[in-house]
C-alpha cells in the first residue's frame, strides 16, 4: 500500500466544484517529462497489487518516450 499525504485541492471553488478556468485541454508531455517519469517509476517500490499498473504505465510512457526521441 502506498503512503502519501493528500494536499488540499486549490482548484476547488467554494461550492466544491473544480475551477476549470485554468484548465488546458491539450496537455502534452515532452522528452524531459517522460524521461523524468520513467526514472521516477524505475526508482520506486511497488506492492503486489500495484505492480501490474506500474508495468502497464511504464510501457505506455516508454512507447511515448521512444516516439518523441525518434521525432527529434
Amino acid at each position: 500500500m502506498s503512503s502519501y499525504v493528500r494536499l488540499p485541492d486549490k482548484t476547488r471553488q467554494k461550492n466544491n466544484q473544480p475551477d476549470k478556468s485554468n484548465e488546458d485541454s491539450s496537455v502534452s508531455l515532452n522528452i524531459r517529462d517522460t524521461d523524468f517519469l520513467l526514472k521516477t517509476l524505475m526508482g520506486s517500490q511497488f506492492e503486489g497489487s500495484e505492480i501490474e499498473q506500474a508495468y502497464l504505465t511504464m510501457q505506455k510512457l516508454s512507447k511515448l518516450h521512444r516516439s518523441q526521441i525518434n521525432e527529434s
